[in-house]
């Protein structure tokens, strides 16, 4: 499970994390209330587990409103085999690796799709993939990946 649905589900209890916090403010008042007016221990330690329980649930509540999301998107390298011309593309539906995606711009030669990933917006270029001269052997009408 991605890290973003988690925190989207997380996000989904917070209306329940006030409520608890607010029940136990109000259970944490009732048993200081009742350790002043009877000085019995019993209320002390009741009202001292309140406390931390809503310290927990008030650090919960910290916790997931500042969850911040970043926006992605799913991103198509394709690469030049012949002059090593390269771009970035939108994901289409249907991309796979090594699928032609058309003529080069410089020489003509085939663009094969070398990598597709999610990248988060405002972050640089931080995907290298091989190069595909270095992975791929060529046989007549087939590709195969050659491990380094």
């Amino acid at each position: 499970m991605g890290d973003d649905v988690v925190s989207r589900l997380k996000r989904r209890w917070l209306p329940v994390y006030v409520l608890l916090l607010a029940a136990s403010l109000v259970v944490l008042g009732g048993l200081i209330y009742l350790y002043y007016l009877t000085e019995s221990t019993d209320y002390a330690t009741a009202a001292m587990v309140a406390a931390f329980f809503a310290l927990y649930i008030g650090w919960s509540i910290y916790k997931v409103a500042g969850l911040k999301f970043k926006p992605r998107r799913v991103v198509t390298l394709v690469k030049c085999e012949k002059c090593g011309y390269s771009e970035e593309r939108e994901y289409e539906r249907g991309d796979f690796f090594f699928k032609e995606k058309g003529a080069c711009p410089k020489c003509g030669g085939p663009l094969l799709v070398a990598g597709i990933y999610v990248k988060e917006e405002g972050e640089g270029n931080s995907f290298n993939p091989l190069p595909i001269r270095s992975s791929l052997v060529r046989a007549p009408g087939k590709i195969y990946y050659r491990s380094p």
